[in-house]
């Protein structure tokens, strides 16, 4: 028997494409959009969001023209008049905040960018990962101490959600993991020269933070960065970049991270 016009051969959900996965309802399950109808969709809604278009699109899925309603986010058969209720995915981490609301901000801002207050339990965790890695003992060199981190007290911690800085990353992750795969490179925390107890807390924080896990194939480690509010602003909105450091560094211009805080 021949499938109904607005029925779709049910299928699994794949990785949203381009960062996003437009879906529909049946049956008590989501179903992925057609790729095009997927692209249609996506730019109609940032259109909406962001320049005020249309609140109703019209997007094509096998032959069939169908219309979305972007404030209920109800689709219709134009042949049938069937409806079904739609949403848009987006590939992040699964710690972001992912409800409706936080989705559609992150969307109308241009940079894709949200933030997220953690609880008090979380400042709890980062207050004690800066104070077991940090620095015991003068450093060698230097003739100066860092002992100020053991006992710091955090006021504050925030999540900065930035949509397409998670695309580069992810994009430059999948990069990078190929390329280990071809020259079958994978140093790990074998070549961080900082203290063994520093790499233990560090190693231990998708558990206890509720991170993903880091990529062994593209020698991905947990590292800290600081620096002060109006550069930190940048780096939030910009990511980093080794061309707005300055030249008197240490060892010249470029990004500095370490496992010890």
């Amino acid at each position: 028997a021949a499938r109904r016009a607005d029925e779709a051969e049910p299928t699994a959900c794949r990785s949203p494409v381009g960062g996003y996965a437009w879906q529909y309802e049946l049956a008590g399950h989501w179903h992925d959009f057609g790729l095009e109808a997927n692209e249609e969709a996506q730019q109609g809604y940032l259109k909406y969001l962001r320049e005020g278009g249309d609140a109703v699109i019209q997007v094509i899925s096998g032959a069939t023209s169908r219309s979305i309603d972007l404030r209920s986010m109800i689709q219709t058969n134009a042949l049938t008049g069937r409806t079904r209720a739609v949403r848009v995915l987006l590939h992040t981490p699964a710690s972001w905040s992912n409800d409706c609301l936080m989705v559609e901000r992150r969307l109308r801002s241009p940079w894709g960018m949200t933030y997220a207050d953690l609880d008090k339990p979380m400042v709890d965790e980062i207050r004690q990962l800066l104070r077991l890695t940090a620095h015991q003992s003068l450093v060698a060199g230097l003739g100066s101490t860092c002992c100020s981190m053991a006992q710091v007290n955090v006021v504050r911690v925030r999540r900065v959600e930035h949509l397409h800085l998670w695309y580069a990353y992810s994009q430059k992750l999948r990069e990078l993991e190929g390329h280990s795969a071809t020259t079958h490179e994978s140093r790990g925390f074998a070549s961080l020269p900082d203290s063994t107890t520093s790499k233990d807390v560090l190693l231990s924080l998708p558990q206890s933070l509720g991170r993903e896990e880091l990529s062994v194939k593209a020698n991905e480690v947990w590292a800290f960065h600081g620096t002060g509010r109006d550069v930190g602003e940048k780096v939030q909105q910009d990511g980093f970049d080794f061309r707005e450091s300055k030249s008197r560094c240490l060892y010249g211009m470029g990004c500095y991270f370490a496992t010890q805080s």
